[in-house]
């Protein structure tokens, strides 16, 4: 230990100085040499090296070293090997005294040429143009491109490109691109770059542009030019007419009502080329549903609303609400608008409310017929009309409003699936020219009535024109066992050589039961005669050519009681009348036998009525109708079709290819 010279005293082994105090008070412990590989070094002004060259942070480039700390310039560096910060003369690091920064590098060049403060760089291949600004940031990752000044930022990621200032930002990801200035917002993903002043808005993921304030952009190459816009999805259609309505320019360029306030891309390609919109909303509210994007690439024009509300699409319709009558005249009154619109599924048709009740389209709701709403009282107020219609699905009053002397009305009446509905008319009603509080109405399921009136001021005079219907009158059951699809007709044939089976006609709600299951067999199809099926009688009258191509044949008895009937008609309507019409023909091989007689029996609420079939033969066809037919109690009318005579054992069977049922 000793001096070396009045400069430093200095602390030697093995004649290598190990450590030394300079004169001023720099403190210095080397590794092999304090002069020339300082391991540490503390310098008076507070600045300090580890592992660093011998320099006070003056005169030249900073270069090389492990650990530094400037106290003038107010920064530490780390791991700095290969940095270059320029700090000689104009280009200082910082102007101002107390300034701060850290810097972490791990052997990759830092080229810091401008003003750090208060900021943490650890990052590679920074690049910050001379007279630029980083305040207050951290900037983490990898290479950046940082052409304008940075204040208050955290960057992540790697090679991203700073083009204009950006302020209170985080940016995070890949490649992003600042093209304007930027401020308030959050950035990730990869590649997305704003074509405008960008503030308070979230960016996220891959290749977006956007270009205003408060906008929220999610997706793969979406374009956002709008204010406070949303845009969701991929490749949605760029409203390239529209300048990007960035912050800068919020106060000079207004929101015009063309501007896009949300909008879907929904194309299914990844990099572009095609754009779709699956929906856009516009500022002004107008609305787009789109189902022909995806494949396709839609135009601006394609996807800008044309309307309130616009739905396309070339492949498919609009679903509105589909509502019973009972669930729609459950809406709450407060949810009662004009205007609302529904499909009706007891009524099969479209409604809408037009203030009061519901109207069905095609009635207009201020012009000849409108929808009373079915309720215990059918309320009907002739200011709203003088035409009306009801729809009872149960006994009904009819409370009549507004109405003066001289006035005159009239009413639609409809029956429901069910029939027998009545409606009791105001007080002194003379209906018919009698008095009459009581409508009398058709009792057919579906039937329609029109009751008219004229008001004196004391008396409703009404007329009632009964009997129109808006219900098939018509059944047909079609006994075809090659099951041949035949237009109107319900097949009711079994499986080959078993039992006819049960089915109900929908639109009339008559049905076939077969009775004497174990009885009926199929014969087979008539493939040479299927021309037959005209009434000898009638001929003019025939059943359809399908219809006749093949028969079911029953057993060897005859008839005696109605046990012996083999098929049942269900569902009629009491105290209606029907035509009973049953087609026989059958392919006997040319037989001719005059005893092949079959026997027809229906019995209804009134008893049995008998036809014998004489023509049952030689290939011939036959119908068989039992007129002004009434049903029992329960709808029921009863058939039995087999043979005549007891005796008869040479062909002993009753045949049936159709039946049909007219109500009268």
């Amino acid at each position: 230990m000793g001096t070396n010279d009045a400069s430093a005293l200095l602390m030697k082994t093995n004649a290598i100085q190990r450590l030394s105090i300079g004169k001023t008070g720099t403190f210095t412990i080397g590794n092999s040499d304090t002069a020339s590989f300082p391991a540490f070094r503390f310098f008076p002004n507070g600045n300090f090296i580890i592992n660093a060259p011998d320099t006070n942070y003056s005169g030249a480039n900073f270069q090389n070293g492990g650990i530094r700390f400037n106290e003038r310039m107010g920064y530490l560096e780390l791991a700095g090997t290969r940095n270059t910060i320029k700090t000689d003369g104009a280009d200082t690091i910082w102007d101002e005294t107390r300034t701060s920064g850290v810097f972490i590098n791990n052997g990759e060049i830092s080229n810091i040429r401008g003003k750090v403060k208060n900021s943490i760089v650890a990052a590679y291949g920074v690049s910050l143009p001379e007279g630029k600004t980083i305040y207050s940031s951290m900037l983490i990752g990898g290479s950046y491109a940082v052409n304008e000044r940075i204040k208050h930022v955290t960057i992540t990621g790697n090679a991203h490109s700073i083009q204009d200032e950006i302020d209170n930002t985080l940016i995070t990801g890949n490649g992003q691109q600042i093209l304007k200035k930027e401020r308030n917002s959050i950035w990730s993903g990869s590649n997305n770059q704003n074509y405008g002043y960008t503030y308070s808005s979230i960016i996220g993921g891959m290749q977006n542009s956007t270009g205003s304030a408060g906008q929220l952009t999610v997706g793969n190459l979406l374009h956002n030019r709008s204010f406070a816009a949303t845009a969701f999805g991929n490749l949605n259609v760029d409203f390239a007419s529209l300048p990007y309505n960035s912050w800068d320019s919020i106060n000079s360029l207004a929101i015009q009502p063309g501007y896009l306030l949300f909008s879907i891309g929904n194309n299914q390609q990844r990099n572009g080329g095609l754009q779709s919109n699956a929906m856009t909303i516009q500022y002004n509210g107008r609305t787009q549903i789109n189902t022909t994007g995806f494949t396709n690439s839609l135009s601006e024009s394609d996807v800008r609303p044309k309307a309130a509300l616009e739905i396309v699409s070339r492949n498919s319709g609009v679903l509105l609400p589909r509502l019973s009558s009972a669930q729609r005249d459950s809406i709450k009154a407060e949810d009662l608008h004009s205007g609302l619109l529904l499909f009706n599924t007891t009524l099969n048709r479209f409604e809408f409310y037009n203030g009061s009740s519901w109207t069905g389209i095609g009635e207009s709701s201020s012009g000849p017929v409108q929808a009373l709403k079915d309720s215990a009282v059918v309320k009907w107020d002739l200011a709203k009309g003088s035409v009306m219609s009801v729809n009872l699905s149960a006994n009904r009053a009819l409370n009549i409003s507004n109405v003066v002397a001289g006035a005159k009305g009239k009413l639609i009446i409809r029956q429901d699936s069910t029939g027998w509905r009545t409606l009791t008319l105001p007080a002194n009603s003379v209906v018919n020219n009698a008095f009459n509080g009581t409508a009398g109405l058709t009792s057919t399921a579906g039937g329609i009535d029109i009751a008219s009136f004229e008001y004196d001021g004391e008396f409703y005079y009404w007329t009632i024109d009964k009997g129109f219907t808006s219900s098939p009158k018509v059944a047909r059951f079609n006994f075809n066992a090659s099951m041949q699809s035949v237009p109107d007709w319900v097949d009711v044939s079994g499986n080959p050589h078993q039992a006819v089976r049960t089915a109900t006609d929908w639109k009339t709600g008559i049905g076939v039961s077969s009775m004497a299951t174990a009885r009926w067999r199929h014969s087979g199809n008539i493939t040479s005669h299927n021309t037959l099926g005209r009434s000898i009688a009638n001929p003019t009258f025939a059943f359809e050519t399908k219809v006749t191509a093949s028969y079911w044949f029953t057993g060897t008895v005859t008839y005696s009681t109605t046990a012996d009937c083999n098929l049942e008609i269900n569902g009629l309507q009491t105290g209606a009348r029907y035509n009973i019409e049953v087609l026989s023909s059958r392919d006997e091989f040319g037989i001719s036998q005059a005893t092949h007689q079959m026997r027809f029996v229906c019995v209804d609420d009134n008893g049995e009525s008998f036809v014998n079939d004489f023509n049952v033969k030689n290939n011939t066809a036959n119908l068989v109708t039992f007129y002004n037919k009434k049903p029992n109690a329960g709808g029921k009318i009863f058939l039995f079709i087999g043979k005549k005579h007891p005796a008869d054992s040479n062909h002993p069977f009753g045949y049936i290819n159709g039946l049909r049922i007219t109500r009268l």
